[in-house]
């Protein structure tokens, strides 16, 4: 009997987080190659609609300071980068169409307060990023679209993910973290 094996693409790319932008115009994607997984970047497409063909607009490739991108977020069509290092990590925002100012956080990626370990977005604009900082972590907030800081709170344990929720009625938004070894806890912000 014959046994085949699928050859690995070396050349191919891996893709996850697969974002579209408010206005439905743009793609943005987490890539990376099969060849070598820990080099992550975000490739962001322009969907031309009437050829139905996705065209790669712009490139983002993670460095050793700023570190590898690991979650998308879109705000309209701003959209935010979240990386890590195994120290720290940074986040940064880039538009569909380049030529606007582009404010990431921090101005050096090794002032974070910790190895980042999540981040998200609200509808609304508001960001949170978390930290984990010894035993305990921190979550970081900050307003779009300069990415001015807002707040910060420290949290019992190490969070493992977030999420933030804020009713189109209320003025203040939830934010939900999860922490490694179990539990939530839930602020509004």
């Amino acid at each position: 009997s014959h046994t085949s094996r699928a050859k690995a693409d070396v050349e191919g790319l891996h893709f996850s987080a697969l974002k579209f932008s408010g206005g439905g115009r743009h793609l943005a994607v987490l890539a990376a190659p099969t060849s070598a997984p820990r080099l992550t970047q975000v490739i962001l497409y322009e969907i031309q609609a009437e050829s139905e063909a996705l065209v790669a607009s712009r490139e983002y490739v993670g460095d050793g300071v700023g570190g590898a991108p690991f979650e998308v977020c879109w705000s309209g069509e701003l959209l935010v980068i979240f990386s890590r290092t195994d120290s720290g990590g940074s986040i940064r925002t880039i538009r569909s169409m380049p030529g606007a100012v582009e404010p990431s956080w921090p101005p050096d990626p090794r002032d974070a307060p910790g190895r980042m370990t999540c981040g998200g977005l609200s509808p609304r604009g508001l960001v949170a990023a978390a930290f984990a900082c010894g035993e305990r972590g921190a979550v970081l907030l900050f307003g779009l679209p300069a990415l001015e800081p807002l707040g910060k709170i420290s949290t019992p344990g190490v969070p493992s993910d977030l999420q933030l929720h804020a009713p189109t009625e209320a003025s203040r938004h939830t934010l939900s973290v999860a922490f490694d070894g179990g539990g939530v806890q839930v602020w509004e912000v």
